[in-house]
């Protein structure tokens, strides 16, 4: 039965995909004046990978997106922010430069664990390393990450931008021998509601008291985000 090598992923704000491509660009000539090889990810490439599935079948394809659905419909929109860059596997030897995801309230970790039940009940097998959200910008060659480490080491502290994630996607991931092309099989929204924040209490369980009301004109004031793609 034919397969299709896929994964589950969350999209990016396309203002913060934007910034990571004309950072790319500014990066690369740096790089290129290095005489390091580097393979870039074009924007329309970029994601944050839940999980990578491998070739699977058509009615697996179907199957998961039925049960992916389950979580979908109470989880609600996921806020993050990219930020600065990182190495794959480690620095020591980088074959992946990624920038990274401010996963301030771990949602995202608690989606990845959520999904990652799903696809255990389906008959996947657990991932054995750790969950690192990240964008991956280049992959590298060999013999670029011993020269390319010191110099995203003075890029400093970058700011990419934030990001609502308000869906959940699966790509089939087509190979050739210069890159991969990635085809939407399907997208499922999330529509479950943020979370109110509690009010504190004190040891008596009683609200603190509060100032009072103050008036605003902005009728679309919220104290709360919403948010989420190998």
């Amino acid at each position: 039965m034919k397969t299709v090598r896929s994964f589950i992923a969350l999209n990016i704000d396309v203002a913060t995909v934007r910034s990571i491509a004309k950072w790319q660009r500014d990066f690369r000539a740096q790089t290129d004046a290095a005489g390091l090889a580097l393979q870039w990810v074009p924007p329309q490439n970029m994601h944050v990978t839940l999980r990578f599935l491998g070739p699977i079948t058509e009615p697996m394809i179907a199957l998961l997106k039925d049960r992916v659905s389950m979580l979908t419909r109470r989880l609600a929109p996921i806020d993050f922010s990219v930020q600065n860059l990182g190495f794959f596997p480690d620095a020591d030897q980088p074959r992946v430069l990624y920038a990274g995801i401010d996963d301030a309230t771990t949602a995202l970790q608690s989606l990845y664990r959520d999904i990652s039940d799903v696809l255990s009940q389906t008959g996947f097998q657990a991932e054995e390393r750790p969950y690192v959200p990240h964008v991956t910008v280049a992959r590298l060659s060999p013999d670029a990450g011993a020269a390319l480490q010191p110099m995203c080491d003075e890029q400093g502290d970058i700011r990419f931008g934030a990001s609502t994630a308000k869906e959940v996607l699966c790509y089939a991931s087509d190979l050739s021998a210069r890159r991969a092309d990635y085809r939407l099989l399907w997208t499922l929204p999330l529509q479950g509601k943020p979370t109110a924040v509690a009010a504190d209490t004190d040891t008596d369980g009683n609200a603190p008291p509060t100032d009072p009301p103050v008036t605003t004109n902005n009728d679309n004031a919220s104290p709360t985000r919403e948010e989420p793609s190998p």
